[in-house]
């Protein structure tokens, strides 16, 4: 067993499944299964268990990763400072949830990147759930995603915004002309990310929009995984769809997409900043939150 092994199980947690982390890795899907299957028997438990699709941590799987994020985080933070004594190089790495990836956030981090151009910086995205052990096993310095954590030890956690869910039409979408009541919009075609979808459970959490979507029948709700296809559909008025609002804001201005106004509560909730309380890069890292904030 070696650090890379702890890396490589690491990443088969964060995506759930062996194809997309030997993409991530650039490694074939053999060979990776055969680097989890070795560690396996090194230590003598199975580490993750399949339900569905998706691979999941056993019980050992969960104690070990324990182990492996403070591990990790604690090389990364040495190999880092190394870097930059030996090399004079600055690198800086941010994950954030795919979805906040097509907000303004993405200007943020162009923006950054224009401030220093020698540095050697990474934008990684994952689930909701993943960014928190990005952020602990130091893959990423900085992580943004929504809700904050209880009780994780030697994290940071800063809000630095609100993220408010909308439901989003056609400019020229028979729903804009007039108003319609939460039945009648029952009654639409609507779009949406799969339940089990990071933002889609995030979406589901909330009882009104969890009955108008997820109790459709199969003709009437289209899951799509993609944030930018549920966008050109809605686009095409091929239906409805519930999206945060920072996502469409280019589409809205444009005029391509328009805000629905619908009797239905409305709903926020808080975009999280997460690092190290030991990180190595807290000067980096304040620069951005900088230029971040979405208050």
């Amino acid at each position: 067993m070696n650090i890379r092994d702890m890396e490589i199980f690491a990443q088969v947690n964060t995506y759930g499944s062996i194809s997309a982390a030997a993409e991530h890795l650039h490694l074939s899907q053999p060979a990776l299964s055969r680097r989890i299957g070795g560690l396996e028997k090194d230590l003598g438990y199975e580490l993750f268990e399949r339900i569905g699709p998706k691979l999941v941590l056993t019980p050992a799987g969960k104690v070990f990763l324990k182990y492996c994020i403070s591990f990790m985080a604690d090389m990364k933070e040495m190999e880092h400072t190394m870097r930059s004594v030996s090399e004079n190089l600055q690198t800086f790495t941010v994950g954030m949830v795919d979805v906040l990836a097509e907000t303004r956030l993405s200007l943020v981090f162009k923006d950054f990147c224009q401030m220093y151009p020698s540095a050697d910086i990474h934008l990684y995205t994952a689930a909701n759930d993943k960014i928190t052990e990005m952020v602990l096993s130091g893959q990423v310095d900085l992580g943004i995603k929504y809700f904050q954590d209880i009780n994780v030890k030697n994290l940071e956690q800063i809000k630095i915004g609100n993220e408010q869910l909308a439901i989003i039409a056609a400019h020229n979408s028979q729903y804009i002309k007039e108003s319609h009541s939460v039945q009648q919009l029952a009654n639409a075609k609507w779009i949406t990310f799969p339940k089990d979808n990071s933002f889609g459970s995030i979406i589901a959490s909330f009882q009104h929009y969890n009955r108008l979507l997820y109790k459709r029948t199969a003709n009437r709700l289209l899951e799509i995984g993609s944030l930018t296809t549920q966008k050109r559909l809605v686009e095409a008025d091929l239906g409805l769809c519930v999206l945060p609002l920072y996502s469409v804001a280019d589409e809205v201005q444009s005029q391509k997409l328009q805000v629905l106004q619908t009797p239905m509560p409305e709903i926020n909730f808080p975009i999280i900043a997460q690092y190290r309380v030991t990180s190595p890069v807290i000067e980096f890292i304040e620069i951005f939150l900088d230029l971040t904030s979405m208050e």
